[in-house]
């Protein structure tokens, strides 16, 4: 599967002469592909990144500006960063949220400069373009995300012997729906099944309880927040499907060993950008 996709990637970038990336933003995981297709590996970002208040810049434009602006936009939209570079970003939404995005860049815009000296000739190597050239781009990036999308649950769901159908689709809609409120009778009706039948089903199949599968989905997502961002502790409970305080801070520190507080002070890490 990265494999494949990645072949897609390419061939779709090949035209344009530069990187698309299939990233995870606003703290949420990339997808599990090769560094090339997940990170902004060309000179100048890396250089950009060299220097540990800019890398903070960058940190801050993948988990806090960009899915502001993705929710804002609710469709491609170009974007210039803090150095002065330009990218396509066409954002995946699902349940008010926007998890992750396909970068087409960088570039530059005529106009445009970098506010790094000792960077500018890195920087001017960057390739020129204009926003015109990017109208195909942005259609078949946007249609073919949710199907990549679905491709890699579905692939992912496999690889954990999940036999049964109806049960591959509640747990990719536990998955994709988690911070909204859900019930095993609404999920066991959108699967076609009655809520007894669904949650044997479920609990043979997956090894774990409908609720204990959905704390387990919500808890990881918190967890990803809490490292990831610095959004306070109650926005991050919130985003997670948790309505209360108590709740969430003694099921997660059930789950990690550590209080939320404790987790983002002793656990987090910055970003890789």
């Amino acid at each position: 599967m990265k494999e494949k996709i990645e072949q897609i990637l390419a061939r779709l970038a090949a035209p344009y002469r530069l990187d698309i990336l299939w990233k995870g933003i606003g703290g949420f995981p990339s997808p599990a592909l090769s560094p090339d297709y997940t990170l902004h590996c060309n000179d100048f970002c890396r250089a950009v990144k060299a220097d540990p208040a800019r890398l903070k810049k960058c940190c801050e434009n993948d988990n806090r500006f960009l899915p502001v602006e993705a929710l804002k936009h609710q469709a491609p939209f170009f974007r210039c960063c803090h150095a002065g570079v330009t990218e396509l970003v066409v954002p995946s939404i699902s349940a008010g949220q926007c998890a992750e995005a396909f970068l087409l860049g960088v570039f530059r815009e005529t106009g445009a400069s970098c506010p790094y000296p000792k960077l500018r000739p890195l920087y001017h190597a960057v390739p020129l373009r204009k926003r015109d050239h990017f109208t195909d781009a942005a259609f078949l990036l946007n249609d073919l995300l949710p199907v990549l999308r679905h491709y890699r649950e579905s692939c992912r769901e496999q690889d954990e012997s999940i036999g049964d159908r109806r049960v591959l689709e509640a747990v990719r809609l536990l998955r994709r729906d988690f911070a909204t409120r859900l019930t095993a009778g609404e999920i066991a009706s959108r699967v076609c099944l009655s809520e007894s039948r669904f949650l044997h089903l479920f609990k043979a199949q997956t090894g774990t309880s409908f609720t204990g599968f959905l704390l387990n989905v919500r808890l990881e997502h918190a967890a990803q927040w809490l490292k990831r961002t610095d959004r306070s502790i109650r926005e991050i409970m919130e985003s997670s499907g948790f309505n209360d305080q108590s709740y969430f801070c003694a099921r997660f520190k059930q789950h990690t060993g550590h209080s939320p507080l404790s987790y983002r002070r002793k656990i987090a890490e910055p970003d890789d950008i």
